[in-house]
């Protein structure tokens, strides 16, 4: 995740300059050539997709199969919207999704070449985007309504991700879903036993809908096992390769056969072979959101010390007991992590806090030097973090906008080691324990 500060004239601006350019259909980036996109990180793309597709399997759906069309359409939108994605507000979520020519996901697909089913508006893609880190991303997707339907949608069968790295941590995600007529992949379980079927689901598919019978073959097309029942998941007969198999699916006198999607993209054991449970079908081309409402940092590893001219804490013998319902601040905290909070109702001025224990300082100076922020006007429900550097944290929902976290070694992790304490100034205000979980503080 990262942090990104607004001047709110520049913003007003900005605004401005994103209306004009849809009304008047003008894109305000230029398309970039190939030499200058950014390379997809296809391993922060499987392991997304495999998050994906162990949601889906939980839900008793297929995993997605990939597809270089679907990659590539990802990869271009990804590289095309993320120099301005953290400009994007919340009621602006359609520019994740249009090209520079104002396409949405499914005029790009149809310009790529992706199949339709009976005419050009019958064409089935949608669209998931996020900014974060993995978990943040598929956390705001399971909570999403619209971008759940799509990722468990029954529709979709294919499936194409990209991954960019954002400046100061986190990734920016899309991922794009189709399915094709007469196009039923199969996907190889982790496990290497088992294969994941698929069915025809789409609305506008007039041929093998339901999908009744089901047999494999070998890569000479000669039956290997018996025709049986269709389920969504089906045993590797002992003894045969994946890499001579086939899985020929049957509907009356219609037949579609499918070789094997080696990719390892599904987790979990195979499913019990019964009906897949149906999920609400997608609306093609749906709309996706910044996960987090406003961005946070993540910022590389660092040594966690208060520059030599901050004032060493006044030990105070007794530190009186703060309600955290009046405090002006509260530390909360973990194994992995520590948030502080500003949960009074007004802005606060931060300068000169500290947090100190087992030999470590974290304060203002640190934070300030990886993101900027209005430390002096620190306003309410916004937050600072420090986390385990190997750590994948979940922004707290009640942190409005997390304007900067430190990534630290599990030696530097203060907080779990022993007792610390808060310094304000050179004067102590609080003193904390491991056990408690949180702190509350009082600023004078």
């Amino acid at each position: 995740m990262m942090s990104y500060y607004f001047n709110p004239f520049a913003k007003l601006f900005l605004r401005f300059a994103l209306f004009s350019g849809l009304v008047l259909g003008i894109a305000y980036l230029p398309q970039m050539t190939l030499a200058q996109q950014s390379q997809n990180d296809t391993t922060k793309a499987t392991d997304i997709l495999v998050q994906v597709n162990a949601w889906r399997i939980d839900n008793g759906l297929w995993p997605l199969a990939t597809n270089p069309t679907l990659d590539a359409l990802a990869l271009a939108q990804a590289n095309y919207v993320q120099p301005f994605v953290l400009t994007i507000d919340d009621n602006q979520e359609e520019l994740f999704h249009l090209d520079a020519k104002q396409r949405n996901p499914r005029d790009r697909a149809a310009a790529a070449g992706w199949p339709s089913y009976n005419n050009p508006a019958q064409i089935e893609v949608g669209e998931n985007a996020g900014v974060g880190s993995a978990k943040s991303v598929m956390n705001f997707w399971r909570g999403s309504a619209i971008h759940a339907k799509a990722a468990l949608s029954t529709t979709y069968r294919e499936v194409g991700v990209a991954a960019l790295p954002m400046k100061g941590g986190g990734y920016f995600y899309i991922m794009d879903f189709g399915a094709r007529p007469d196009v039923l992949p199969v996907v190889v379980n982790a496990d290497g036993k088992h294969l994941w079927l698929t069915e025809e689901k789409s609305r506008y598919a007039k041929q093998v809908k339901a999908l009744v019978k089901v047999r494999l073959l070998d890569a000479s097309g000669n039956p290997l096992t018996d025709i049986a029942n269709w389920s969504p998941s089906i045993a590797i007969p002992d003894g045969v390769s994946t890499d001579n198999l086939q899985v020929e699916y049957i509907s009356g006198d219609n037949t579609i056969t499918t070789a094997l999607n080696r990719g390892p993209f599904t987790t979990g054991p195979a499913a019990i072979p019964t009906s897949v449970v149906a999920a609400p079908t997608a609306t093609p081309g749906v709309a996706a959101a910044n996960p987090t409402g406003i961005p946070s940092t993540r910022a590389p590893d660092v040594t966690a010390t208060i520059p030599a001219s901050t004032p060493a804490p006044t030990v105070v013998a007794a530190i009186p007991t703060v309600d955290p319902a009046k405090a002006d601040i509260l530390l909360t905290y973990d194994a992995d992590e520590l948030f502080l909070r500003n949960v009074s109702k007004k802005s606060i001025d931060l300068t000169g806090l500290s947090l100190i224990g087992s030999g470590v300082t974290v304060g203002t100076p640190l934070w300030l030097k990886l993101a900027d922020f209005p430390v002096d006007a620190f306003p309410p429900s916004n937050c600072l973090a420090a986390q385990l550097s190997t750590a994948d944290i979940a922004i707290p929902s009640a942190c409005k906008w997390t304007r900067s976290i430190i990534n630290l070694n599990a030696p530097k992790l203060f907080w779990t080691l022993g007792d610390f304490i808060v310094s304000f100034n050179g004067t102590q205000v609080a003193a904390c324990k491991p056990s408690d979980g949180q702190c509350a503080i009082d600023l004078p």
